[in-house]
């Protein structure tokens, strides 16, 4: 991913057992630690932003 080499997370903030999650998925799709992170976030980002509902329907 071409963002993880120009600008790569930071993932030291990250607990270790998840740590060790994303390493074990990077190996597993033949990227790095950070390259499985960004996919990672930009999965829920995406995620996130296909069930967000329309502005106006907030709950009051």
């Amino acid at each position: 991913m071409e963002t993880a080499r120009n600008n790569p997370l930071d993932i030291r903030h990250i607990s270790l057992k998840v740590r060790k999650l994303i390493e074990q998925y990077a190996i597993a799709n033949n990227c790095t630690s950070a390259e499985m992170l960004e996919r990672i976030i930009l999965d829920w980002d995406a995620h996130q932003s296909g069930s967000e509902r329309p502005l106006g329907e907030e709950d009051e």
